[in-house]
Protein backbone atom coordinates (compact mmCIF):
# COMPACT_ATOMS: atom_id res chain seq x y z
CA UNK A 1 0.00 0.00 0.00
CA UNK A 2 1.40 3.41 -0.93
CA UNK A 3 2.44 5.59 1.98
CA UNK A 4 0.21 8.44 0.82
CA UNK A 5 -2.84 6.15 0.81
CA UNK A 6 -2.04 4.87 4.28
CA UNK A 7 -1.70 8.44 5.48
CA UNK A 8 -5.10 9.33 4.01
CA UNK A 9 -6.74 6.30 5.65
CA UNK A 10 -5.22 7.16 9.02
CA UNK A 11 -6.28 10.78 8.67
CA UNK A 12 -9.88 9.78 7.86
CA UNK A 13 -9.94 7.26 10.71
CA UNK A 14 -8.71 9.89 13.17
CA UNK A 15 -11.24 12.40 11.82
CA UNK A 16 -14.05 9.87 12.35
CA UNK A 17 -12.78 9.34 15.89
CA UNK A 18 -12.87 13.08 16.58
CA UNK A 19 -16.44 13.23 15.27
CA UNK A 20 -17.36 10.38 17.62
CA UNK A 21 -15.95 12.37 20.53
CA UNK A 22 -17.69 15.60 19.44
CA UNK A 23 -21.10 13.98 18.89
CA UNK A 24 -20.89 11.81 22.01
CA UNK A 25 -20.12 14.80 24.21
CA UNK A 26 -22.38 17.38 22.62
CA UNK A 27 -24.32 17.85 25.86
CA UNK A 28 -21.12 18.53 27.86
CA UNK A 29 -19.13 21.07 25.83
CA UNK A 30 -16.39 21.82 28.38
CA UNK A 31 -15.21 18.22 28.95
CA UNK A 32 -15.67 17.48 25.24
CA UNK A 33 -13.36 20.32 24.22
CA UNK A 34 -10.70 18.88 26.52
CA UNK A 35 -11.11 15.40 25.08
CA UNK A 36 -10.91 16.75 21.51
CA UNK A 37 -7.65 18.50 22.36
CA UNK A 38 -6.34 15.32 23.98
CA UNK A 39 -7.24 13.28 20.91
CA UNK A 40 -5.60 15.83 18.59
CA UNK A 41 -2.37 15.78 20.58
CA UNK A 42 -2.36 11.97 20.85
CA UNK A 43 -4.12 10.60 17.73
CA UNK A 44 -5.70 7.17 18.14
CA UNK A 45 -4.27 6.69 21.64
CA UNK A 46 -6.39 9.60 22.86
CA UNK A 47 -9.47 8.06 21.26
CA UNK A 48 -8.81 4.68 22.92
CA UNK A 49 -8.44 6.36 26.33
CA UNK A 50 -11.63 8.37 25.70
CA UNK A 51 -13.66 5.27 24.81
CA UNK A 52 -12.37 3.42 27.88
CA UNK A 53 -12.94 6.20 30.41
CA UNK A 54 -16.28 7.59 29.25
CA UNK A 55 -18.39 4.45 29.14
CA UNK A 56 -21.40 4.43 31.44
CA UNK A 57 -20.86 3.16 34.97
CA UNK A 58 -23.16 0.85 36.91
CA UNK A 59 -26.21 2.64 38.26
CA UNK A 60 -26.82 2.55 42.01
CA UNK A 61 -30.13 1.59 43.54
CA UNK A 62 -32.52 4.53 43.57
CA UNK A 63 -32.80 6.37 46.85
CA UNK A 64 -36.26 6.46 48.44
CA UNK A 65 -36.65 10.21 47.90
CA UNK A 66 -35.74 9.87 44.20
CA UNK A 67 -38.48 7.37 43.39
CA UNK A 68 -41.45 8.65 41.33
CA UNK A 69 -43.84 7.51 44.06
CA UNK A 70 -42.20 9.62 46.77
CA UNK A 71 -44.79 12.04 48.13
CA UNK A 72 -42.32 14.94 48.26
CA UNK A 73 -42.24 15.04 44.46
CA UNK A 74 -45.25 17.30 44.40
CA UNK A 75 -44.67 20.71 42.85
CA UNK A 76 -45.06 22.39 46.23
CA UNK A 77 -43.25 21.79 49.49
CA UNK A 78 -45.18 20.23 52.34
CA UNK A 79 -47.23 23.08 53.77
CA UNK A 80 -45.63 22.99 57.24
CA UNK A 81 -42.12 23.19 55.79
CA UNK A 82 -43.07 25.93 53.35
CA UNK A 83 -44.60 28.11 56.06
CA UNK A 84 -41.63 27.58 58.38
CA UNK A 85 -39.16 28.58 55.67
CA UNK A 86 -41.12 31.62 54.54
CA UNK A 87 -41.01 32.97 58.08
CA UNK A 88 -37.21 32.67 57.94
CA UNK A 89 -36.32 33.77 54.42
CA UNK A 90 -38.01 33.99 51.03
CA UNK A 91 -34.74 32.95 49.35
CA UNK A 92 -34.48 29.83 51.57
CA UNK A 93 -38.08 28.92 50.74
CA UNK A 94 -37.42 29.32 47.01
CA UNK A 95 -34.29 27.17 47.15
CA UNK A 96 -36.04 24.48 49.19
CA UNK A 97 -38.87 24.44 46.68
CA UNK A 98 -36.39 24.20 43.80
CA UNK A 99 -34.54 21.15 45.15
CA UNK A 100 -37.59 19.23 46.38
CA UNK A 101 -37.58 16.88 43.39
CA UNK A 102 -34.05 15.59 43.99
CA UNK A 103 -33.40 16.09 47.71
CA UNK A 104 -34.20 14.03 50.78
CA UNK A 105 -37.23 14.82 52.94
CA UNK A 106 -36.58 17.57 55.51
CA UNK A 107 -35.53 16.46 59.00
CA UNK A 108 -35.23 18.44 62.23
CA UNK A 109 -31.79 17.91 63.71
CA UNK A 110 -29.18 19.22 66.10
CA UNK A 111 -26.00 20.30 64.34
CA UNK A 112 -22.46 20.83 65.51
CA UNK A 113 -19.77 22.27 63.21
CA UNK A 114 -16.03 21.67 63.37
CA UNK A 115 -13.56 23.96 61.64
CA UNK A 116 -10.51 21.74 62.31
CA UNK A 117 -9.77 18.04 62.61
CA UNK A 118 -8.95 17.72 66.31
CA UNK A 119 -12.46 18.09 67.80
CA UNK A 120 -14.00 16.15 64.91
CA UNK A 121 -11.86 13.07 65.49
CA UNK A 122 -12.38 13.25 69.23
CA UNK A 123 -16.17 13.31 68.81
CA UNK A 124 -16.11 10.71 66.04
CA UNK A 125 -14.33 8.16 68.26
CA UNK A 126 -16.60 8.93 71.22
CA UNK A 127 -19.71 8.50 69.07
CA UNK A 128 -18.40 5.20 67.69
CA UNK A 129 -17.74 4.00 71.23
CA UNK A 130 -21.33 4.91 72.16
CA UNK A 131 -22.86 3.00 69.22
CA UNK A 132 -25.52 0.48 70.23
CA UNK A 133 -26.62 -1.26 67.03
CA UNK A 134 -24.89 -0.13 63.81
CA UNK A 135 -21.98 1.88 62.39
CA UNK A 136 -21.70 2.75 58.70
CA UNK A 137 -18.45 4.47 57.73
CA UNK A 138 -17.44 5.74 54.29
CA UNK A 139 -14.42 7.87 53.34
CA UNK A 140 -12.56 8.82 50.20
CA UNK A 141 -9.20 8.85 52.02
CA UNK A 142 -8.63 6.74 55.14
CA UNK A 143 -5.03 6.59 56.31
CA UNK A 144 -3.83 4.07 58.86
CA UNK A 145 -1.77 6.54 60.90
CA UNK A 146 -2.30 7.58 64.52
CA UNK A 147 -5.69 9.10 63.63
CA UNK A 148 -6.89 6.18 61.51
CA UNK A 149 -5.70 3.64 64.09
CA UNK A 150 -7.79 5.26 66.82
CA UNK A 151 -10.89 5.07 64.61
CA UNK A 152 -10.23 1.44 63.60
CA UNK A 153 -9.65 0.36 67.18
CA UNK A 154 -12.91 2.00 68.26
CA UNK A 155 -14.63 0.03 65.49
CA UNK A 156 -13.02 -3.21 66.65
CA UNK A 157 -14.17 -2.54 70.20
CA UNK A 158 -17.77 -2.12 69.05
CA UNK A 159 -17.54 -5.21 66.83
CA UNK A 160 -16.54 -7.27 69.83
CA UNK A 161 -19.61 -5.83 71.63
CA UNK A 162 -21.90 -7.11 68.86
CA UNK A 163 -22.44 -3.86 66.93
CA UNK A 164 -22.86 -4.21 63.14
CA UNK A 165 -20.09 -2.36 61.27
CA UNK A 166 -19.96 -1.66 57.54
CA UNK A 167 -16.75 -0.15 56.19
CA UNK A 168 -16.57 1.42 52.70
CA UNK A 169 -13.38 2.94 51.25
CA UNK A 170 -12.68 4.42 47.85
CA UNK A 171 -10.40 2.25 45.74
CA UNK A 172 -8.15 5.13 44.70
CA UNK A 173 -8.14 7.54 47.63
CA UNK A 174 -7.64 4.72 50.18
CA UNK A 175 -5.60 2.40 47.96
CA UNK A 176 -2.76 2.29 50.54
CA UNK A 177 -5.01 1.16 53.40
CA UNK A 178 -3.36 -2.02 54.78
CA UNK A 179 -4.90 -5.31 53.72
CA UNK A 180 -4.08 -6.91 57.05
CA UNK A 181 -6.18 -4.27 58.82
CA UNK A 182 -9.08 -5.11 56.53
CA UNK A 183 -8.48 -8.76 57.48
CA UNK A 184 -8.59 -7.77 61.12
CA UNK A 185 -11.91 -5.97 60.68
CA UNK A 186 -13.26 -8.83 58.60
CA UNK A 187 -12.27 -11.40 61.23
CA UNK A 188 -14.07 -9.33 63.87
CA UNK A 189 -17.28 -9.40 61.80
CA UNK A 190 -17.20 -6.13 59.83
CA UNK A 191 -18.46 -5.98 56.27
CA UNK A 192 -15.66 -4.32 54.27
CA UNK A 193 -16.05 -3.11 50.70
CA UNK A 194 -13.94 -1.13 48.24
CA UNK A 195 -15.61 1.38 45.93
CA UNK A 196 -14.28 0.74 42.40
CA UNK A 197 -10.97 -0.95 43.29
CA UNK A 198 -7.90 0.06 41.31
CA UNK A 199 -6.35 -2.91 39.53
CA UNK A 200 -5.36 -4.26 36.14
CA UNK A 201 -6.42 -3.13 33.61
CA UNK A 202 -6.12 0.36 35.08
CA UNK A 203 -7.97 2.15 32.27
CA UNK A 204 -11.54 1.12 33.04
CA UNK A 205 -14.70 3.27 33.11
CA UNK A 206 -14.68 3.24 36.91
CA UNK A 207 -11.13 4.56 37.38
CA UNK A 208 -12.25 8.12 36.61
CA UNK A 209 -15.27 7.99 38.95
CA UNK A 210 -14.46 8.14 42.64
CA UNK A 211 -16.49 7.97 45.83
CA UNK A 212 -15.70 11.42 47.22
CA UNK A 213 -18.27 11.16 50.04
CA UNK A 214 -17.34 11.39 53.72
CA UNK A 215 -20.19 9.75 55.63
CA UNK A 216 -20.49 8.17 59.07
CA UNK A 217 -23.91 7.02 60.30
CA UNK A 218 -24.25 5.62 63.83
CA UNK A 219 -27.45 3.90 64.99
CA UNK A 220 -29.20 5.57 62.01
CA UNK A 221 -29.80 8.79 63.99
CA UNK A 222 -26.29 10.25 64.44
CA UNK A 223 -24.16 11.17 61.45
CA UNK A 224 -21.05 13.04 60.36
CA UNK A 225 -20.41 14.56 56.94
CA UNK A 226 -18.41 17.34 55.37
CA UNK A 227 -14.96 17.82 53.89
CA UNK A 228 -12.62 15.87 56.20
CA UNK A 229 -11.12 12.49 55.46
CA UNK A 230 -9.26 10.42 58.04
CA UNK A 231 -5.55 11.13 58.38
CA UNK A 232 -2.95 13.06 60.35
CA UNK A 233 -2.76 15.90 57.83
CA UNK A 234 -6.46 16.70 58.47
CA UNK A 235 -5.57 17.08 62.14
CA UNK A 236 -2.81 19.54 61.20
CA UNK A 237 -0.05 17.12 62.23
CA UNK A 238 1.76 16.86 58.89
CA UNK A 239 4.40 19.63 58.68
CA UNK A 240 4.51 19.37 54.88
CA UNK A 241 0.93 20.68 54.82
CA UNK A 242 0.88 22.86 57.91
CA UNK A 243 -2.40 23.89 59.58
CA UNK A 244 -5.41 22.29 57.90
CA UNK A 245 -8.63 24.32 57.66
CA UNK A 246 -11.73 22.26 56.95
CA UNK A 247 -15.41 22.02 57.86
CA UNK A 248 -17.29 18.97 59.08
CA UNK A 249 -20.70 18.58 60.72
CA UNK A 250 -22.18 16.28 63.35
CA UNK A 251 -25.91 15.65 62.95
CA UNK A 252 -28.25 14.20 65.58
CA UNK A 253 -31.94 13.53 65.00
CA UNK A 254 -34.78 11.58 66.60
CA UNK A 255 -35.61 9.80 63.34
CA UNK A 256 -33.46 7.81 60.89
CA UNK A 257 -31.31 10.16 58.82
CA UNK A 258 -31.46 10.07 55.00
CA UNK A 259 -27.66 9.73 54.92
CA UNK A 260 -28.24 6.09 55.87
CA UNK A 261 -30.06 5.60 52.55
CA UNK A 262 -27.20 7.14 50.58
CA UNK A 263 -24.63 4.98 52.36
CA UNK A 264 -26.74 1.92 51.53
CA UNK A 265 -26.75 2.80 47.82
CA UNK A 266 -22.99 3.44 47.74
CA UNK A 267 -22.25 0.31 49.77
CA UNK A 268 -24.17 -1.86 47.31
CA UNK A 269 -21.90 -0.60 44.53
CA UNK A 270 -18.75 -1.51 46.50
CA UNK A 271 -16.77 -4.68 45.92
CA UNK A 272 -16.70 -7.05 48.93
CA UNK A 273 -13.16 -7.34 50.21
CA UNK A 274 -12.39 -10.44 52.25
CA UNK A 275 -8.66 -11.01 52.70
CA UNK A 276 -6.80 -13.54 54.82
CA UNK A 277 -3.31 -12.29 55.66
CA UNK A 278 -2.23 -12.57 59.29
CA UNK A 279 -4.05 -9.77 61.16
CA UNK A 280 -1.75 -7.38 62.99
CA UNK A 281 -2.01 -7.20 66.78
CA UNK A 282 -4.33 -4.64 68.32
CA UNK A 283 -2.74 -1.84 70.36
CA UNK A 284 -5.60 -0.30 72.27
CA UNK A 285 -5.92 3.48 72.15
CA UNK A 286 -8.38 5.67 73.96
CA UNK A 287 -9.91 8.99 73.01
CA UNK A 288 -7.25 10.74 75.05
CA UNK A 289 -4.57 9.15 72.81
CA UNK A 290 -5.82 11.03 69.78
CA UNK A 291 -3.83 14.05 68.62
CA UNK A 292 -4.03 16.71 71.35
CA UNK A 293 -4.03 20.27 70.08
CA UNK A 294 -2.86 21.57 73.44
CA UNK A 295 0.56 20.02 72.77
CA UNK A 296 0.95 21.61 69.35
CA UNK A 297 1.85 25.27 69.15
CA UNK A 298 1.50 25.46 65.37
CA UNK A 299 -2.18 24.44 65.40
CA UNK A 300 -4.76 27.14 64.61
CA UNK A 301 -7.30 27.88 67.29
CA UNK A 302 -9.97 25.18 67.11
CA UNK A 303 -13.61 26.06 67.50
CA UNK A 304 -16.34 23.44 67.95
CA UNK A 305 -19.72 25.07 68.07
CA UNK A 306 -22.54 24.50 70.48
CA UNK A 307 -25.43 22.61 68.98
CA UNK A 308 -27.71 24.47 66.58
CA UNK A 309 -31.24 23.33 65.80
CA UNK A 310 -32.54 23.43 62.25
CA UNK A 311 -34.11 21.73 59.26
CA UNK A 312 -31.78 19.78 57.00
CA UNK A 313 -31.96 18.05 53.64
CA UNK A 314 -29.40 16.00 51.70
CA UNK A 315 -28.50 15.86 48.04
CA UNK A 316 -26.34 13.38 46.22
CA UNK A 317 -24.77 13.50 42.79
CA UNK A 318 -22.79 11.13 40.62
CA UNK A 319 -22.10 9.98 37.07
CA UNK A 320 -25.13 7.70 37.33
CA UNK A 321 -27.66 10.43 38.23
CA UNK A 322 -29.79 11.91 35.42
CA UNK A 323 -29.33 15.46 36.77
CA UNK A 324 -26.35 17.36 38.10
CA UNK A 325 -28.02 17.89 41.46
CA UNK A 326 -25.28 19.81 43.23
CA UNK A 327 -24.70 22.11 40.28
CA UNK A 328 -28.41 22.90 40.22
CA UNK A 329 -28.32 23.56 43.97
CA UNK A 330 -25.44 26.02 43.65
CA UNK A 331 -27.13 27.77 40.74
CA UNK A 332 -30.35 28.14 42.74
CA UNK A 333 -28.43 29.56 45.68
CA UNK A 334 -26.75 32.19 43.49
CA UNK A 335 -29.90 33.20 41.65
CA UNK A 336 -32.21 33.31 44.68
CA UNK A 337 -29.90 35.13 47.12
CA UNK A 338 -31.02 38.64 48.02
CA UNK A 339 -28.31 39.98 50.35
CA UNK A 340 -25.11 37.96 50.72
CA UNK A 341 -23.39 34.79 49.53
CA UNK A 342 -20.14 33.51 51.07
CA UNK A 343 -18.36 30.60 49.38
CA UNK A 344 -15.37 28.63 50.68
CA UNK A 345 -13.82 26.05 48.38
CA UNK A 346 -10.33 24.68 47.70
CA UNK A 347 -10.90 24.26 43.94
CA UNK A 348 -12.84 26.77 41.86
CA UNK A 349 -13.37 25.65 38.26
CA UNK A 350 -17.05 26.43 37.57
CA UNK A 351 -18.89 26.15 34.29
CA UNK A 352 -20.48 29.09 32.51
CA UNK A 353 -23.88 28.86 34.24
CA UNK A 354 -22.40 29.23 37.73
CA UNK A 355 -20.18 32.07 36.54
CA UNK A 356 -23.24 33.84 35.17
CA UNK A 357 -25.01 33.19 38.46
CA UNK A 358 -22.15 34.91 40.30
CA UNK A 359 -22.12 37.87 37.90
CA UNK A 360 -25.86 38.44 38.02
CA UNK A 361 -25.98 38.07 41.80
CA UNK A 362 -23.51 40.94 42.16
CA UNK A 363 -25.44 42.94 39.56
CA UNK A 364 -28.60 42.57 41.70
CA UNK A 365 -26.77 44.04 44.68
CA UNK A 366 -25.87 40.77 46.43
CA UNK A 367 -22.51 40.82 48.19
CA UNK A 368 -20.54 37.78 47.00
CA UNK A 369 -17.35 36.77 48.80
CA UNK A 370 -15.19 33.93 47.55
CA UNK A 371 -12.55 32.37 49.84
CA UNK A 372 -9.90 30.26 48.11
CA UNK A 373 -6.51 28.91 49.18
CA UNK A 374 -3.45 30.92 48.28
CA UNK A 375 -1.53 27.64 48.01
CA UNK A 376 -3.45 24.95 46.10
CA UNK A 377 -2.24 21.41 46.79
CA UNK A 378 -2.65 20.50 43.09
CA UNK A 379 -0.54 22.99 41.17
CA UNK A 380 -2.21 22.63 37.76
CA UNK A 381 -5.64 23.14 39.33
CA UNK A 382 -4.29 26.27 40.99
CA UNK A 383 -3.16 27.60 37.62
CA UNK A 384 -6.59 26.90 36.12
CA UNK A 385 -8.40 28.60 39.04
CA UNK A 386 -6.46 31.82 38.50
CA UNK A 387 -7.83 32.23 34.98
CA UNK A 388 -11.24 33.06 36.49
CA UNK A 389 -9.97 35.86 38.73
CA UNK A 390 -10.00 38.83 36.29
CA UNK A 391 -13.62 38.42 35.17
CA UNK A 392 -14.82 37.77 38.71
CA UNK A 393 -13.07 40.86 40.08
CA UNK A 394 -14.34 43.04 37.23
CA UNK A 395 -17.88 41.80 37.98
CA UNK A 396 -17.55 42.85 41.64
CA UNK A 397 -16.97 39.49 43.34
CA UNK A 398 -14.70 39.81 46.39
CA UNK A 399 -11.89 37.24 46.29
CA UNK A 400 -9.84 36.37 49.38
CA UNK A 401 -6.82 34.06 49.40
CA UNK A 402 -6.34 32.04 52.59
CA UNK A 403 -2.68 32.06 53.58
CA UNK A 404 -1.84 29.58 56.38
CA UNK A 405 -1.58 25.87 55.59
CA UNK A 406 -4.27 24.20 53.51
CA UNK A 407 -7.85 25.39 52.99
CA UNK A 408 -10.04 22.33 52.26
CA UNK A 409 -13.52 23.40 53.46
CA UNK A 410 -16.54 23.35 51.14
CA UNK A 411 -19.17 25.71 52.51
CA UNK A 412 -21.73 28.14 51.11
CA UNK A 413 -23.97 30.43 53.15
CA UNK A 414 -26.87 32.29 51.55
CA UNK A 415 -28.35 35.38 53.18
CA UNK A 416 -28.91 34.58 56.87
CA UNK A 417 -30.90 31.35 56.82
CA UNK A 418 -29.37 28.78 54.48
CA UNK A 419 -26.07 26.89 54.45
CA UNK A 420 -24.60 24.16 52.27
CA UNK A 421 -21.85 21.95 53.70
CA UNK A 422 -20.44 19.01 51.81
CA UNK A 423 -17.57 17.23 50.14
CA UNK A 424 -18.02 18.61 46.61
CA UNK A 425 -15.74 21.22 45.09
CA UNK A 426 -16.74 23.85 42.51
CA UNK A 427 -15.20 21.96 39.62
CA UNK A 428 -16.11 19.71 36.74
CA UNK A 429 -14.88 16.58 38.50
CA UNK A 430 -17.32 17.06 41.38
CA UNK A 431 -20.18 17.99 39.05
CA UNK A 432 -19.67 15.30 36.39
CA UNK A 433 -17.43 12.47 37.57
CA UNK A 434 -17.39 11.92 41.32
CA UNK A 435 -20.01 10.53 43.69
CA UNK A 436 -20.76 13.42 46.07
CA UNK A 437 -23.01 14.42 48.96
CA UNK A 438 -24.06 17.76 50.45
CA UNK A 439 -26.20 18.88 53.37
CA UNK A 440 -28.53 21.88 53.08
CA UNK A 441 -29.48 23.52 56.37
CA UNK A 442 -32.23 26.07 57.04
CA UNK A 443 -31.88 28.14 60.18
CA UNK A 444 -30.21 31.31 61.42
CA UNK A 445 -27.96 30.08 64.26
CA UNK A 446 -26.02 27.52 62.23
CA UNK A 447 -25.52 29.97 59.35
CA UNK A 448 -24.33 32.58 61.82
CA UNK A 449 -21.76 30.14 63.20
CA UNK A 450 -20.45 29.23 59.75
CA UNK A 451 -20.25 32.90 58.82
CA UNK A 452 -18.28 33.50 62.01
CA UNK A 453 -15.80 30.84 60.85
CA UNK A 454 -15.67 32.56 57.45
CA UNK A 455 -14.90 35.95 58.98
CA UNK A 456 -12.18 34.39 61.14
CA UNK A 457 -10.64 32.97 57.97
CA UNK A 458 -10.66 36.41 56.35
CA UNK A 459 -8.42 37.67 59.15
CA UNK A 460 -5.64 35.38 57.92
CA UNK A 461 -6.35 35.96 54.22
CA UNK A 462 -5.47 38.69 51.77
CA UNK A 463 -8.00 40.35 49.52
CA UNK A 464 -7.13 40.10 45.86
CA UNK A 465 -7.36 43.33 43.85
CA UNK A 466 -7.59 43.67 40.10
CA UNK A 467 -4.44 45.80 39.88
CA UNK A 468 -2.46 42.89 41.35
CA UNK A 469 -3.13 40.74 38.28
CA UNK A 470 -0.32 41.29 35.76
CA UNK A 471 0.60 37.81 34.54
CA UNK A 472 3.36 37.47 31.98
CA UNK A 473 2.81 35.86 28.60
CA UNK A 474 4.35 32.63 29.88
CA UNK A 475 1.99 32.62 32.86
CA UNK A 476 -1.06 33.28 30.69
CA UNK A 477 -0.19 30.42 28.35
CA UNK A 478 0.47 28.09 31.28
CA UNK A 479 -2.72 29.06 33.11
CA UNK A 480 -4.95 28.83 30.02
CA UNK A 481 -3.50 25.42 29.15
CA UNK A 482 -4.29 24.28 32.69
CA UNK A 483 -7.85 25.55 32.34
CA UNK A 484 -8.27 23.61 29.09
CA UNK A 485 -7.19 20.42 30.85
CA UNK A 486 -9.31 21.14 33.95
CA UNK A 487 -12.12 18.67 33.06
CA UNK A 488 -9.60 15.81 33.26
CA UNK A 489 -8.09 16.84 36.63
Amino acid sequence: MPIWLMAVILYIANLVGLLVVAVGGSKKPAPTLTWLTFCLVLPFLGLVVYLLLTRKVHRRSSLPWELPSYEGRADRLPRTLHMELVTQSLSAAAIARGITRFSSPPVQANLQAYNAGEPFYQDLVRSIQDAQSSIDIEFYIFRYDEVGKAVVEALLERLHAGVEVRFLLDGFGSRKFPQDVIAQLDAAGAQCRIFFPIGFPFLTPSVNHRDHCKIVVIDKTTAFTGGMNVGREYAGRDPSYGPWRDTHVKIEAKVPLPLADLFEANFELGTPRTVHPQPRPVHRRTVSNLPDKSTRKDEPEVDATNYSRGLIQFLQSGPDTPRQNLRELYFLCLTQATRQVDITTPYFLPESDLLMGLYTAVARGVRVRLLLPERVDHRMIGFACQTYFPSLLYAGVEIYLHRPGVLHAKVMTVDDDLAVVGAANYDLRSFHLNYEVAMVQYGHSFVEELRHHFNMDLEVSRRLEIHQLHPSLVHRVKHNAARLLAPLM
